[in-house]
């Protein structure tokens, strides 16, 4: 079971960091031999779900014969206190940065001999032997805007009136950042 929800905020339990998510109503759109595409709304909650206007849809791979037919509501019924889920979202993307930003490096000295290149990357290559840059040099470049997965994540509470869980520790992205939520099997 997939579900797709949004990054609320951060709060604090027992001296712990956790967050809110809001849990959106997911519609099975079709079901396919390989996939599954579900559409959600992300000003809908799945509390109202009777009449979903499905504003975007997403494709998830299913490798399992599974019961979902079209029409078909994917909710937070079988989430319970203590189980755990994996979350994969998008990071807040920082840009084009320089080498200090993204890998922290500490950049050259500020003392003599050094003209305007306190934050540069300094040398790149060998000598002569190769008389090239390796690969995977790390260089100046864009930071974040990638996906990133979370495994067993702990949930700690579910409402299911309201439609929100909490979890322990932080997700990905920024507020009104959308995630997609898998039950494991444990």
């Amino acid at each position: 079971m997939k579900l797709v929800s949004v990054k609320s905020n951060m709060i604090s339990i027992n001296g712990n960091a956790a967050t809110m998510l809001d849990v959106l109503a997911c519609v099975v759109v079709s079901n396919g031999l390989n996939f599954i595409k579900l559409g959600y709304n992300k000003r809908t909650l799945l509390k109202d779900f009777q009449n979903i206007k499905v504003k975007r849809i997403i494709s998830i791979p299913c490798l399992i014969k599974t019961t979902n037919e079209f029409g078909s509501v994917l909710d937070i019924k079988d989430l319970d206190i203590n189980s755990t889920i994996n979350i994969r979202g998008k990071t807040k993307g920082r840009g084009f940065t320089g080498v200090i930003k993204r890998y922290g490096f500490s950049g050259l000295s500020a003392s003599h001999g050094v003209s305007l290149t306190h934050r540069s990357l300094g040398a790149i290559g060998s000598r002569q032997d190769p008389g090239r840059v390796w690969k995977g040099k790390k260089m100046a470049g864009r930071m974040g805007n990638t996906y990133i997965s979370l495994k067993l994540v702990k949930i700690i509470v579910v409402n299911k009136f309201t439609c929100r869980i909490i979890i322990y520790g932080s997700v990905p992205g920024k507020i009104n950042n959308i995630l997609y939520l898998q039950q494991t099997n444990m």
